[in-house]
């Protein structure tokens, strides 16, 4: 169970992600939309993806995330 305000975190590792990189993440399928607040922090060579439970109460579900990273330059 992921409790009310909860944050989890995973790191996912690649070596073409830089600290530019732009990682949308979103929440796809399973759960109850709506219910989560998801982030990505990228740097060299991974990234941190969080997942924060933002309802009043404590959900055991299943949600499906889906990311898409692209390579930003900078300017």
């Amino acid at each position: 169970a992921l409790n009310a305000g909860v944050t989890i975190t995973c790191t996912l590792t690649d070596s073409a992600i830089t600290a530019n990189s732009f990682i949308l993440l979103s929440h796809e399928s399973g759960g109850s939309l709506g219910s989560y607040f998801c982030s990505a922090a990228p740097g060299a060579g991974s990234a941190t993806l969080s997942l924060k439970n933002i309802t009043a109460g404590n959900l055991s579900e299943a949600p499906v995330y889906r990311f898409v990273i692209i390579e930003a330059p900078t300017s």
